[in-house]
């Protein structure tokens, strides 16, 4: 807003939107990767200039952002979850190490229509010059289904009013919005970071005392998980107990049962996995129920 030099003292504003095209060097973006961007605005400077026939019609401006990113990726890594020797009594110790798992990156939009009624002690509209707005997420509880999101939006609205002797009004409402945003396979334990922020918001004047409003709040979520894993620390080592090992059998048949696996299978009967695929003459370690297995013991 800034008084036309030609007209004297009459009041003009100028709106547009300025694009923003920004790059930040980042090593380990991929196509698969997830991130999260959030910018605010920290300086803002306006300055006049004059164009080519000394009009001043420039407008130059200069605004700091601080930008903050974070990107998350996942990988699949070997575990290394057991351990046993055919030569040494051998006892894995275990350490819990707690992991937060990403459980979803979702986003929705509420929408809202409110109609603004000036108060009797407000000049009339005559026209509409800017209508800004902010969110402020207040509540957020979580539901079987996701998260339910409470909020305001509070909005500005600055107008040229029919009065000569106060040709500039401005008006302040807040209006409360709710939404859910859904969260598959949700769980209690889910740690939840909620972002709120204003995609649209336009006021259409209807007449000199009531304005319409319409917003769009745009929610982003992302929803991490707590697992604990047990990690192999150290293992300590003594002596085999060799009277029990004479004791056991030296050849066993056994019967597949559903959830077996030949590593438990191999370490229980005191042998390895190659030793029984190659007894067998298997080519796969898949077990199905019901598979016959001739185990022969092995002895460091």
């Amino acid at each position: 807003m800034y008084n036309d030099e030609e007209e004297g003292e009459h009041l003009s504003w100028y709106e547009t939107t300025v694009p923003l095209d920004a790059q930040a060097e980042c090593g380990v973006m991929e196509d698969d990767c997830i991130w999260q961007v959030q910018m605010v605005p920290l300086t803002m400077e306006l300055e006049v200039k004059p164009d080519y026939d000394g009009e001043e019609r420039i407008l130059v401006m200069e605004l700091a952002l601080d930008t903050h990113i974070r990107i998350w990726k996942e990988e699949k890594i070997r575990l290394l979850t057991d351990l046993y020797s055919l030569q040494k009594e051998v006892k894995p110790v275990f350490r819990e190490c707690p992991l937060e798992r990403l459980l979803v990156k979702n986003a929705a939009k509420c929408r809202m229509t409110e109609q603004m009624e000036l108060k009797e002690d407000k000049e009339k509209v005559l026209q509409i010059c800017s209508c800004e707005g902010k969110v402020l997420l207040e509540r957020q509880e979580i539901k079987p289904d996701g998260v339910l999101a409470e909020g305001t939006v509070e909005v500005n609205i600055l107008y040229i009013t029919p009065d000569d002797h106060m040709p500039v009004g401005a008006v302040q409402e807040i209006y409360p919005f709710s939404q859910l945003v859904e969260i598959p396979e949700m769980s209690a334990q889910a740690k939840v970071e909620l972002d709120a922020s204003l995609e649209q918001l336009s006021a259409v004047m209807l007449d000199q005392e009531h304005v319409e409003i319409r917003a769009a709040v745009r929610l982003d979520l992302i929803a991490f998980v707590q697992e604990v894993i047990q990690n192999i620390e150290e293992a300590t080592e003594s002596e085999p107990d060799l009277e029990m090992l004479r004791n056991r059998p030296g050849l066993v048949g056994y019967i597949a049962k559903a959830g077996d696996d030949l590593w438990t299978i191999a370490k229980e009967n005191h042998t390895t996995i190659q030793n029984i695929m190659e007894t067998n003459h298997r080519k796969s370690e898949v077990l199905l129920a019901g598979e016959k297995v001739l185990i022969v013991k092995q002895v460091g």
